[in-house]
């Protein structure tokens, strides 16, 4: 099993245990395409674009992968409803916070031999499902990591 692969279950993981109650989206690349009932309250997690880092060790591969991580939740909110609509930004930034600052304290996903990073978020961002409306961000988590090559 490669790193990607062991980097990728310990994200998820992560996520699922740190954001209890949320469901875990089919489509982490297209938000429209997930089922209404997961996008109440969500996440999703899709592999970004990487890039050689180039560090000089024989026989290793260095690799900074961006991975996108997406949480949604519904919000019941009238267009003139200022503050139910912040409420449900505020639930998606909390959210994404606590995800943070597990990641950067979670030694099963550093292991001594990999930088995590929050590179950035989209802010809020709307998708409107068949019935209801659902806010949502994706933020880019960075990765670095390596393999040994044989």
């Amino acid at each position: 099993m490669s790193a990607i692969t062991t980097v990728y279950d310990i994200l998820i993981t992560r996520i699922a245990a740190v954001l209890t109650g949320h469901y875990r989206l089919s489509n982490p690349y297209k938000l429209e395409e997930n089922a209404e009932t997961f996008l109440r309250i969500g996440y999703g997690l899709a592999i970004g674009d990487a890039v050689n880092t180039l560090k000089p060790m024989t026989g290793c591969l260095f690799t900074q992968r961006n991975f996108i991580l997406s949480i949604s939740r519904r919000y019941a909110a009238t267009e003139s409803n200022a503050v139910a609509k912040a409420t449900t930004e505020k639930q998606i930034m909390e959210d994404l916070f606590l995800l943070i600052n597990d990641f950067h304290q979670n030694t099963t996903l550093t292991n001594g031999n990999r930088v995590v990073k929050f590179e950035s978020d989209s802010g809020i961002n709307y998708v409107q499902g068949e019935t209801d409306k659902f806010m949502y961000t994706s933020a880019v988590i960075s990765i670095e990591y390596f393999e040994t090559l044989t």
